[in-house]
């Protein structure tokens, strides 16, 4: 068992060295249709605007028996065969089909870019406005000004703010000389 682990494992690394082997499994929405000049089937990608999705009473995407969502060719495309395809290619193949057919010719940093710079501008906007804000508190702080916190008061202004409080509840404990 050891010894097949590690056949496994040596394998496994060996692939990946290789430039361009790493496979991996890919489940894609095909459709067949006979080809007019050769006259054999050939096998098509389903694009988005091609199918109309299946719903149940709550609004949710009905599911196949293998769990696919269960989805049908809109009337008018050609197709012998409509299916879920599991293959396994290349991973630098697919990602080249996917961007393709599937992204419209965008990369990852095509496809997220609007994300990143609505993040930074939302990070970069809210440093400025709280720098801001802190910078106009601290001026007013030094000025004696204090827009929150504690204040420095003169025992008579602490007691013409506070003349109608009775107390705090807080507990003092005096120690002292008895006499």
């Amino acid at each position: 068992m050891v010894l097949c682990s590690m056949l496994s494992t040596l394998r496994s690394a060996f692939k990946a060295a290789l430039p361009g082997a790493p496979r991996s499994g890919y489940i894609t929405l095909a459709r067949t249709i006979a080809d007019r000049r050769t006259k054999r089937d050939v096998t098509l990608a389903v694009s988005d605007a091609e199918i109309d999705p299946a719903f149940d009473e709550e609004g949710n995407i009905r599911r196949t028996g293998e769990g696919y969502p269960l989805l049908y060719l809109k009337p008018g495309i050609e197709h012998k065969r409509f299916y879920w395809m599991q293959t396994i290619n290349r991973d630098g193949e697919m990602y080249a089909w996917f961007r393709k057919n599937i992204y419209e010719g965008q990369g990852l940093l095509e496809i997220y870019r609007p994300a990143w710079l609505g993040g930074l501008f939302v990070f970069l906007l809210g440093t400025g406005a709280l720098s801001t804000l802190d910078l106009a508190a601290q001026r007013r702080y030094m000025r004696g000004q204090a827009l929150r916190g504690t204040r420095q008061l003169a025992p008579q202004e602490y007691a013409r703010e506070h003349r109608w409080e009775s107390g705090y509840g807080v507990k003092v404990y005096a120690q002292g000389r008895r006499k």
